[in-house]
């Protein structure tokens, strides 16, 4: 990835922000929105002036808890 203003890193962490997190995964940012309310998407942090971002380590691994093996029918 890339660093853009879609990413912000600090000591080896990358975050980034709601928009680059609703296209990565097809959605919109109205859905991460309903997502951190009911508590049911990756932990988030909100920043100064009150932005979200997404630490990419807790995307991957809610993405790996959301994976499932497909089962031969």
């Amino acid at each position: 990835m890339s660093m853009d203003e879609t990413t912000t890193s600090t000591a080896a962490q990358v975050f980034i922000r709601t928009d680059a997190l609703a296209e990565r995964w097809g959605v919109s940012p109205k859905t991460l929105a309903n997502l951190r309310t009911q508590g049911t998407g990756p932990t988030f942090h909100r920043v100064a002036g009150g932005s979200i971002r997404y630490l990419m380590a807790d995307i991957e691994a809610h993405e790996r808890a959301g994976r499932t093996e497909a089962v031969a029918v």
